[in-house]
């Protein structure tokens, strides 16, 4: 990984596979690293949101605990220094509430996808510490100060939180869509015959 290798080093980057190493009791994994990056979030949403919680707590404390595993266990109060990447292609496993305060979710282009050409060239021209180094001179040029807790709503992000509400809510709103629909077109019904998406459940 171009940040891990080159910019951050190995030492403050740590990769998983799955959020199970991250939010479980032994996090060993997570100390004295600046940056976790989740490679698939979960195989399902009900994983992901047994972890909610404590992710939220990762984002936003000032400390965490971590516990090492052992024949006596100990447990560490430590500074919070994290930041995570987390990577899915399944974006109905993971969970945001609807007033999502800490996500900042993106769609990335597939215009290359499975060009071998362009991603050969790609890495190796930029993956290499040359390319690091301006890299990380252009970041430390700018002087734009960004706020991090002014999280832009992207299309994405509204797919997910939408898709993240309880089933019933969703039936609920679907109905109600529709029903607006069928007076705006043939006058005051109440009700509607159609099929509910299978997608919805």
């Amino acid at each position: 990984m171009f940040l891990s290798k080159y910019i951050l080093g190995r030492h403050l980057v740590s990769e998983t596979a799955g959020l199970e190493a991250v939010v479980s009791k032994f996090n060993k994994t997570l100390l004295g690293k600046r940056l976790i990056v989740v490679n698939e979030a979960s195989q399902d949403k009900k994983s992901f949101i047994n972890g909610f919680n404590t992710m939220k707590n990762f984002i936003t404390e000032e400390s965490i605990s971590i516990s090492i595993k052992g024949k006596n266990e100990n447990r560490l109060d430590v500074k919070n220094l994290l930041n995570f990447a987390i990577l899915t292609n399944n974006l109905y496993s993971l969970h945001l509430e609807q007033s999502d305060r800490w996500y900042l979710c993106l769609n990335i282009s597939d215009k290359y996808l499975r060009n071998e050409e362009y991603f050969t060239k790609l890495r190796s021209d930029c993956f290499n510490q040359n390319a690091a180094n301006h890299f990380y001179t252009y970041i430390c040029s700018l002087t734009n100060t960004v706020n991090l807790r002014d999280i832009p709503m992207t299309d994405l992000k509204k797919e997910i939180i939408d898709h993240s509400k309880p089933n019933p809510v969703r039936f609920l709103e679907y109905v109600l869509e529709v029903r607006e629909n069928r007076k705006e077109n043939q006058g005051n019904i109440l009700l509607t015959d159609d099929p509910v998406p299978a997608t919805m459940f």
